[in-house]
């Protein structure tokens, strides 16, 4: 067994460890072992991160973001540190370090300030495609692993006693997402749980991240999932097509068109034109799925991910890159 504790592993077996020396033996209190060994890391690169959301993922994101760094160490005192992750432009502290830009919205900290963007664009010189929803699906696996298979233990029972759709969103400033929450309406009411056009009587307060509003997803046969926006030229996928298919239900997404490239046909359905062909269309194809629980199981069941499609926004690819960079 072995415990690392800032760059002081400890070891409950006496072994060779590459970029570790050994430095004592000492009675096993620690490790409930009668001794247990002590190695201090030979060389490593401070990291820090600029962090400005004091929530309880916060030391899963430090443990994945320091990880992407050879020999990376965490440090909590900025002043000491070589590489920086920062969020946002003002977090931009020490322009004498390699300073690493993190994004999951679309928005872009400019070039002059950081080295290397971690972000939904292509890969450019200075800038790796890690869009949000891959970021989510390294730093909090397992969670996610289930979307890389086919469902086989869902039938037809699952198609039974739903409500039809949900949709838990807050911001009003996509009108398309509006308009077409309100065209599915009349179809049939679609349950709004977000500050957004809510007609449930109360407000959801469930952070995207529990599990009780993927529970909650999970009591529908459909989601709703459009992004704040679109364009067709970068990434930008956020976590809301991945926790709608992490639930069970069915998404119906409104995205870049890139995620009909990195993702599987027919795991989900797509929003391709936002005229009034393109929504007849969709709900054309929402009512075929509603009505036809063969067909609504067949997409429900089937994987969102491939692999292979997505290994280049993996955190393994990313690590490997910025580390080439950062050299």
């Amino acid at each position: 067994m072995r415990y690392l504790i800032s760059d002081i592993l400890i070891t409950t077996s006496k072994v060779s460890l590459e970029e570790f020396e050994f430095v004592e033996e000492r009675c096993g209190v620690f490790t409930r072992q009668e001794v247990f060994y002590c190695f201090k890391r030979t060389k490593s690169k401070k990291v820090s991160l600029y962090w400005v959301w004091q929530d309880k993922f916060q030391l899963i994101y430090i443990k994945g973001f320091v990880a992407m760094i050879e020999n990376g160490l965490y440090v909590t005192d900025e002043t000491q540190s070589e590489v920086e992750f920062v969020f946002y432009p003002s977090q931009v502290r020490n322009k004498k370090i390699k300073n690493i830009s993190v994004t999951g919205e679309h928005k872009m900290i400019d070039n002059r300030f950081v080295d290397v963007h971690l972000t939904y664009l292509k890969e450019g010189s200075r800038s790796l495609t890690y869009p949000y929803f891959a970021q989510l699906i390294d730093m909090f696996s397992p969670k996610y692993d289930s979307l890389f298979y086919d469902r086989t233990d869902q039938g037809i029972d699952h198609c039974s006693g739903k409500e039809f759709c949900a949709f838990v969103h807050s911001n009003p400033n996509n009108t398309i997402r509006n308009k077409f929450f309100q065209f599915l309406c009349t179809y049939k009411k679609v349950n709004s749980y977000g500050k957004l056009l809510n007609n449930m009587g109360y407000i959801l307060n469930i952070d995207w991240t529990s599990e009780k509003q993927i529970d909650l997803l999970s009591k529908h046969k459909f989601v709703l999932c459009f992004e704040n926006t679109r364009d067709d030229n970068d990434y930008y996928i956020t976590e809301k097509l991945i926790n709608a298919k992490l639930s069970g239900s069915v998404p119906i997404y409104w995205g870049t068109s890139k995620c009909l490239e990195i993702f599987e046909e027919g795991s989900f359905l797509f929003l391709e034109k936002e005229d009034n062909s393109g929504f007849f269309k969709l709900l054309n194809e929402i009512k075929e799925l509603d009505t036809n629980n063969e067909k609504y199981l067949r997409m429900k069941n089937k994987k969102l991910i491939n692999a292979e499609k997505i290994k280049t926004m993996r955190n393994d690819f990313i690590k490997q890159k910025l580390n080439m960079i950062l050299q």
